[in-house]
């Protein structure tokens, strides 16, 4: 049996299950407008370990860990 909340787009899915491991929604907190703006707000800014961590489960090893590696600046010229 499907879940009631199911998304049917692929990418919509996707971002139902990273907001799901991130914490921001749950199975009594259904995915909402509100908790979008979250998981947006959330990669507009640096990401904190929990969400790296989070990542990982769901990426291939490692993926999430980037996140928070500082990043050499390019001089573009």
């Amino acid at each position: 049996m499907k879940s009631r909340h199911r998304a049917t787009k692929p990418a919509v899915q996707a971002q139902n299950v990273m907001m799901k491991k991130l914490g921001i929604t749950s199975e009594s907190q259904p995915p909402d407008a509100t908790s979008f703006q979250r998981f947006t707000d959330t990669f507009s800014s640096t990401l904190m370990v929990s969400n790296c961590e989070a990542l990982d489960a769901l990426l291939p090893k490692g993926m999430g860990s980037l996140a928070v590696e500082a990043v050499a600046p390019m001089v573009v010229s």
